[in-house]
């Protein structure tokens, strides 16, 4: 057979495939194998002169099959793998700041109602019975009568096992202190996981907004980065009264106003100022 037979019998065969194929779709909605069946192998093979296998090839073979290549697909996943680095972190800081934000309006309720218990039960602060000193005596004293109104999973009093030795800093970057070994604090954990430290300076100081007795807390336990205005906080009980130290609050302060800052507007966003 010549080059040009051979040509016109594969033109043939593919014109006698698309119009067979069309003359099935309209004739009758039944499945091809069917269609096939009922007509007969035999017509197929003498009509196109080709197999059952080769008319099916020919069914699919003016149908496009698309996909994705496989740079198509990298360059997306690169996209996607740019904007997640680019947004989880702003993600991840506004998450820690709303629990940040809930545990320190659940700390102030909690002590809160504690120091109204106490005052029910003993009366105002500065009717207490404890030393007028900045001592461990002095604190021991004065926290027995708020103690039995918290929900407390350890209690150290002027021991040390509650708050580790880790540094606390400022907002503003500096050192300030560690508290963990110091018997002039009084150290407990509450059931939340909230670390509570708290020292007095004694019974002359509760007058005005003086605080009776002084309070920090860390919101997030053990866990990083243990710095005013982002996971500890001050604040202290006056004679009848939470009142949280006032002033300004930014990265470039102490960040002993925040606790009220957060009372004030509920958020953290002296961070992005």
């Amino acid at each position: 057979m010549t080059e040009e037979q051979k040509a016109i019998g594969q033109e043939g065969r593919r014109e006698a495939c698309h119009s067979d194929v069309r003359g099935d779709m309209l004739q009758s909605p039944r499945p091809l194998w069917e269609r096939v069946r009922v007509r007969g192998q035999n017509r197929v093979n003498s009509r196109v002169g080709f197999s059952l296998p080769e008319k099916l090839d020919c069914q699919f073979a003016g149908r496009r099959k698309t996909a994705f290549t496989l740079a198509e697909v990298l360059i997306t996943l690169g996209i996607i793998g740019i904007v997640a680095a680019m947004t989880l972190p702003s993600l991840i800081q506004k998450h820690q700041e709303r629990v940040a934000v809930n545990k320190l309006k659940k700390f102030h309720s909690v002590i809160a109602q504690a120091q109204l218990f106490a005052i029910k039960e003993h009366g105002y602060l500065n009717e207490w019975d404890f030393p007028d000193s900045y001592s461990e005596e002095a604190i021991i004293k004065v926290m027995s009568y708020i103690t039995p109104y918290l929900k407390i999973s350890k209690d150290c009093g002027t021991e040390s096992g509650c708050l580790g030795n880790g540094m606390i800093k400022l907002l503003n970057g500096n050192d300030w202190g560690s508290y963990d070994n110091n018997r002039k604090y009084y150290k407990l954990i509450l059931n939340d996981g909230t670390y509570m430290w708290a020292s007095t300076g004694g019974i002359s100081n509760c007058n005005g907004n003086n605080h009776c007795i002084a309070i920090w807390i860390d919101v997030n336990g053990a866990k990083a980065p243990n710095t005013m205005g982002i996971d500890v906080f001050q604040t202290g009980l006056n004679v009848a009264s939470v009142y949280p130290s006032h002033g300004s609050c930014s990265k470039s302060d102490s960040g002993f106003a925040c606790y009220n800052y957060i009372l004030t507007y509920g958020n953290m966003d002296y961070l992005r100022k």
